[in-house]
């Protein structure tokens, strides 16, 4: 659409190519079963494309957020009464030929569409608890915040020592350091790279520094004890 009015700007209209080019129109989330798929698709995106995209569309300003020549949208909204032979087809109305009534439903519908990212801090991810319990989960051993997991830090050297001139220095694949906390915290990418490295027993060894102890068959309270416990000396180590 854009390259369409560049060209009747510069050349005039006798050169658009309205007459000859065709855009799709995508329908999606039109039922429940719709709308649980995108959502799953969704939560296997990488969180720091999705963050990058909520952070650009929220750093936009409304004019241009707003401006179809940004972003095209359609709404459809389901027509009530009887049937017709024109119920197939779909009709395209110019936002400035609307009634100011009609722009105000409008407005609505595009309040209920259009939901409002707002960014998170470290959105998506995770304590040094939430990570050994992963681990612990995966692999059927114990991992524990307060020793196992320094170990495996220390090991990758995916973070500085504590107390270190430059805390911020880390590998960012695996580890962000939370200024305002003084801590750090961990990445999707960091439980992979465990549970992965990790599952073969002469490597833990190596990594941990003794065996790994399976867990026992009831071990669904140890794994929640791994939580919070140690995060403290992790953070400290």
């Amino acid at each position: 659409m854009n390259y369409e009015q560049m060209l009747i700007d510069a050349f005039g209209e006798k050169e658009s190519l309205a007459d000859r080019l065709r855009f799709p129109v995508f329908l999606t989330a039109l039922t429940d079963g719709a709308v649980a798929a995108l959502k799953e698709v969704h939560k296997r995106l990488p969180k720091r494309l999705t963050k990058y995209v909520s952070d650009y569309d929220e750093s936009l300003t409304g004019d241009v957020r707003d401006d179809h020549r940004y972003e095209f949208r359609v709404y459809l909204v389901q027509q009530t009464g009887p049937k017709t032979d024109a119920d197939a087809s779909m009709r395209f109305v110019r936002y400035d030929d609307l009634t100011e009534e009609e722009r105000a439903k409008l407005e609505q519908v595009q309040t209920i569409v259009r939901e409002k990212q707002v960014p998170v801090s470290n959105a998506g991810n995770h304590k040094p608890g939430d990570v050994c319990r992963a681990v612990s989960e995966v692999l059927g051993v114990r991992f524990t915040p307060s020793s196992d997991h320094v170990r495996a830090w220390k090991h990758y050297e995916i973070r500085p020592e504590t107390g270190a001139a430059h805390p911020e220095r880390t590998d960012a694949r695996y580890c962000v350091y939370d200024e305002p906390h003084h801590d750090y915290v961990y990445t999707d990418a960091w439980t992979t790279k465990l549970t992965t490295e990790l599952s073969d027993p002469e490597k833990f060894e190596e990594v941990i520094g003794h065996a790994p102890i399976a867990l026992p068959d009831a071990h669904t309270d140890m794994i929640e004890e791994l939580g919070d416990e140690g995060e403290a000396i992790d953070a400290a180590a």
